[in-house]
């Protein structure tokens, strides 16, 4: 391998971190064309270059007596997590590359530093445990998705790797490449129902919490949004939430999440988004301290301007009224109305009136019980 830092060579550690900083921002190049996701080439390039640029300065450190200016704790340790970012992210090969960057820098010697400790990958004991304890482990199956996901979502136990990793999972719940959605997904729901609600580790209420912040510090990202209300429409469809609103951090999320789903209805233009955040308010039905709440929300979707969104509304209304134990049973007349209004009619008017009606039958079985 080549050696970009040399001992004896004369270089600033400004020089280093500016260097360091080009590479961890390039890890945000998400750019397309017609060739497909072309920002992966450079993603990959500043994986391999920051792991480089690591394992250099680890080498050299003894030579560098002001180490911790060259290598600050607190971006080593940010750089791992967004290399893991990547390693559950969509492409099997940046997942591929950046698993076996992750894999070498784990058994690197610490550097000759003081109090070296602190560049020791966190919760070492639960990395080996995960990636090393198999016999001839294969640093090749971070391609695998069935194979790294479940192993994947345990690392979110770190709080210091937590949050960027949560987004590349996110990331890869909403996409539509099968054999990275569907074990990510999967491996997801599953992990979130062996949380406990509060109390010490990572909580339910916690994981909720971090997954309303990442939409909420990207409000204009449709990027960012869509796929955090995928994965909580997710978890709802699979009950991975349903004791959720019993803690006051847990019920200030879903107050959270439905202000977020419910916030300009009438001029959001994405039809993804709408669809998403309409799913959001009709899965959260199934909670009886937002429950009455949504049904007066719902109306703005069965009757949105878009005709795609108001019979899609009406299509997974009926589909979780007849799937989810919602505590109440809904009047008979509200499957006869889902099924038999012509929801994608042009006579907007009509399908307000008719949605009304809808939402009022609704409330009389919900005042029923």
């Amino acid at each position: 391998m080549h050696h970009v830092l040399q001992p004896g060579i004369d270089f600033r550690s400004s020089q280093v971190c500016a260097i360091f900083d080009a590479l961890d921002n390039g890890l945000e190049d998400y750019t397309t064309d017609e060739r497909g996701d072309v920002g992966s080439w450079i993603r990959i390039a500043c994986i391999r270059g920051l792991s480089s640029v690591i394992e250099d300065l680890f080498r050299i450190s003894g030579n560098l007596p002001d180490f911790p200016a060259f290598l600050p704790p607190h971006r080593y340790h940010a750089a791992i997590g967004r290399i893991l970012r990547q390693g559950v992210e969509r492409l099997d090969n940046v997942r591929q590359i950046s698993g076996e960057c992750f894999l070498r820098i784990v058994q690197l010697p610490l550097p000759v530093t003081e109090h070296a400790g602190r560049w020791r990958v966190k919760n070492m004991d639960v990395v080996k445990e995960l990636f090393f304890a198999e016999s001839g482990n294969d640093n090749n199956s971070w391609s695998d998705g069935g194979w790294l996901f479940p192993k994947a979502v345990k690392i979110l136990q770190i709080p210091e790797y937590r949050r960027s990793l949560l987004r590349g999972l996110v990331m890869s719940v909403a996409t539509r490449t099968g054999s990275t959605q569907r074990p990510a997904s999967s491996s997801l729901a599953n992990y979130t129902k062996t949380l406990p609600l509060t109390g010490v580790g990572y909580s339910l209420s916690e994981f909720a919490s971090d997954l309303i912040g990442l939409a909420e510090s990207n409000l204009t990202s449709n990027n960012v949004v869509i796929p955090v209300l995928q994965t909580f429409n997710l978890l709802f469809e699979e009950d991975a939430l349903l004791s959720l609103s019993e803690s006051e951090r847990g019920a200030a999320c879903i107050e959270a999440l439905l202000s977020l789903s419910c916030k300009n209805v009438f001029r959001v233009k994405n039809i993804q988004r709408l669809q998403e955040s309409m799913k959001i308010v009709i899965n959260l039905l199934t909670l009886p301290s937002v429950a009455k709440t949504c049904l007066s929300k719902i109306v703005e979707f069965l009757a949105h301007p878009y005709p795609r969104v108001r019979s899609s509304t009406a299509e997974y209304l009926y589909i979780v009224l007849q799937s989810k134990d919602l505590g109440w049973e809904p009047d008979e007349q509200v499957e006869e109305i889902l099924l038999e209004t012509e929801w994608s009619s042009g006579d907007v008017d009509k399908v307000k009136d008719v949605a009304r009606g809808l939402v009022d039958a609704l409330a009389s079985g919900m005042n029923a019980l």
